[in-house]
């Protein structure tokens, strides 16, 4: 029985075709003798030939699965699924849902936990409604006011905002903070001219005669407890 390779050479070559590493036949007087044909490894062409039908297997199973970790030969438990004839659709979602749980088990023992928000207790006044409704509210409760006018571009200005917001924490009063860029009307109703601008109200509502130019602490305090203003505990006034 003639082979495939045989039976095209007689019906297309006419039986003339030999096979060979050349340009020319081996049959040709042109043919060089010194560079033979190289006899064909069959085993290693056999090893070779398996060896691409399992890699060209695991490209299909990783393209359609997107992880090597997803195949059902990874784990014992996805053979014991493969074994179990679940459908291929739900074994995929099973790992990815394993694989995912234990990853957020692992950051959780390794993630820090959030920390606490404190409780602003300067209330910033960005509209006159705002500014008007702090004001009530402070006298419904009964407390003086301290009103902060500042602007982002002064400097100290900022310096004293870190102890204003101490202050706030320390006595049991209502601090404001008015930006004089965003709330023009309310500075302008209390005729500030320079920052930082300190004004006062009095538990009753009604507005202080005085007001601080510039980054006074001391003043400030002073003028707090001049206005019946008590320290309190930060702890005490965090949960008021």
């Amino acid at each position: 029985m003639l082979s495939t390779r045989d039976a095209i050479n007689q019906v297309v070559f006419n039986g003339e075709f030999v096979p060979g590493n050349q340009w020319v036949s081996p049959q040709s007087p042109y043919y060089q003798k010194d560079f033979p044909i190289p006899k064909r490894d069959v085993a290693k062409a056999k090893f070779d030939e398996v060896r691409r039908v399992i890699r060209e297997r695991a490209r299909e199973e990783r393209d359609e699965f997107g992880d090597w970790r997803l195949t059902e030969s990874s784990t014992r438990l996805g053979r014991w699924m493969s074994r179990a004839q679940l459908p291929r659709h739900v074994r995929v979602f099973a790992m990815w849902f394993i694989f995912r749980t234990i990853g957020a088990v692992i950051r959780s023992f390794f993630s820090k936990p959030p920390a606490p928000v404190e409780k602003k207790m300067v209330v910033e006044c960005e509209t006159a409604e705002a500014f008007a409704e702090a004001l009530a509210e402070a006298k419904a409760a009964k407390r003086p006011v301290v009103v902060d006018f500042t602007a982002t571009w002064c400097g100290p200005c900022q310096r004293v905002a870190p102890i204003y917001a101490d202050m706030s924490e320390t006595y049991d009063a209502m601090f404001l903070k008015v930006d004089v860029d965003k709330n023009s009307a309310v500075s302008g109703a209390h005729q500030v001219t320079a920052m930082p601008t300190f004004a006062f109200y009095s538990a009753d509502g009604e507005p202080h005669d005085e007001k601080i130019r510039g980054a006074n602490v001391q003043k400030i305090v002073e003028t707090l407890e001049k206005l019946g203003a008590k320290k309190v505990a930060k702890e005490a006034k965090k949960d008021a």
